[in-house]
């Protein structure tokens, strides 16, 4: 039991791998012709669109696909499918409510998220309003299946999402750029990184319809797990949106902390350089270059991160039946596949910063490959943090991690 165990933490951590890899070089690729398309203005643009729109999605629905495969696959573990499919219908009216508040407040609230000095992606960000809202219910959809054990119908949404955001990206910005031909440089650059933002936003529409053919293709099963169950306690709806707030709060607070400084950073950048006089077209052209680093190194951290996510529906039905063996033995391996990832990755972007930066993106100007050299310790850095996190919100105690990320971005 324990080798088929080991077996399927590596499975699924494999998978992930392969499709967060796929995702990743499709990304990679498609930022390269969108970058000439675009040019580095319009690109600056897309890029804090798209860093505002990442710190709206974590509040709305960031974490919701480890909530939702922690708590399920505490119930799994005891053959408790009613109640597991309560959480998922909780989780979902969860997502809808709040992915519906942030995503109006994205589009009602780009003034307030984007500052003067880089309002051409007001535009861009509310195009993204959409995608948030839509981002929860895939997000919930993944989690679902996740607590399963099962990370193939996750693995290739990925691929289909990113498959959906290269092309249309590339094909909308074409359009809009076209479109706007006569305009002014500004509105035309607006535009343009507005049409980029659109592949977004299809890629999210086509794994959710991805998502909900698969659950269909399996609703038979479930029906049938649901109709032999005489395990569930059939728990309140109230208690059980209880502990998904419970269990979903902390990550989020603890994932915003981590990762709001790019946000705070790039809001007081833009703002700091508008002030002291600096021509648009400069602070937008050094912004791109910051979205040619993030591009790059958000690969391996992408790659550290499945292990994380694979191991913690594994780790959590191990905790609830009180075997503790089995856990330590999954936050092991998952430590041992992250470290595997992360080290030779830092080490490679490291040593080849400057050839690596230089033919993915032609147009940039150094700034990204120096950021590169600098950065790269980030990603041991994360790959280890990530492990931690994700083994203490496995066994049930999201809020450490919250706290010492406070106590992290206290000090910084």
């Amino acid at each position: 039991m324990g080798k088929k165990n080991d077996n399927t933490l590596v499975k699924n951590a494999s998978f992930l791998m392969i499709a967060a890899l796929i995702s990743k070089i499709i990304g990679m690729l498609y930022k390269s012709p969108l970058s000439n398309t675009l040019g580095n203005n319009s690109m600056g643009l897309f890029n804090y669109a798209q860093n505002v729109y990442f710190i709206l999605l974590m509040i709305a629905s960031f974490s919701i696909p480890q909530a939702v495969s922690k708590i399920m696959a505490e119930k799994l573990a005891f053959k408790r499918y009613r109640d597991a499919q309560k959480v998922f219908h909780c989780a979902l009216l969860y997502v809808i409510i709040m992915g519906g508040v942030v995503a109006l407040f994205c589009l009602f609230g780009s003034s307030i998220l984007v500052p003067e000095s880089m309002s051409g992606a007001r535009l861009a960000l509310k195009m993204l309003a959409p995608t948030i809202f839509l981002s929860g219910i895939l997000g919930t959809f993944r989690g679902y299946f996740q607590a399963y054990r099962n990370m193939l119908p996750t693995s290739l949404s990925q691929i289909v999402e990113q498959c959906f955001v290269a092309v249309f990206a590339i094909l909308m910005s074409t359009v809009m750029l076209n479109r706007f031909s006569g305009a002014e440089e500004s509105v035309r650059n607006a535009w343009g990184a507005a049409g980029a933002t659109m592949g977004t936003g299809a890629g999210v529409a086509s794994a959710l319809l991805f998502m909900l053919f698969v659950y269909w293709v399996n609703r038979k099963n479930i029906k049938k797990r649901l109709a032999r169950d005489t395990h569930s306690r059939d728990e309140a709806t109230g208690e059980v949106m209880k502990n998904i707030v419970l269990i979903v709060m902390p990550i989020i607070l603890s994932s915003f902390i981590y990762n709001v400084n790019g946000f705070i950073n790039s809001y007081m950048y833009s703002g700091i350089q508008g002030f002291k006089g600096i021509d648009h077209d400069t602070i937008t052209s050094l912004y791109a270059e910051y979205g040619y680093y993030m591009t790059l190194i958000n690969i391996p951290l992408t790659l550290a991160s499945t292990a994380p996510t694979s191991m913690i529906p594994e780790v959590s039905a191990q905790y609830a039946k009180r075997d503790m063996d089995s856990a330590r033995d999954k936050i092991d391996r998952a430590t041992w596949i992250s470290m595997f990832i992360s080290i030779p990755c830092a080490v490679g972007l490291a040593v080849l910063a400057g050839p690596i930066t230089r033919l993915l993106f032609p147009r940039t100007e150094g700034a990204a490959a120096q950021l590169m050299m600098l950065g790269v310790i980030t990603i041991i850095l994360n790959g280890n943090s990530n492990i931690s996190n994700g083994v203490l919100q496995g066994i049930g105690k999201p809020n450490i991690p919250m706290i010492n990320a406070a106590i992290a971005w206290w000090w910084m």
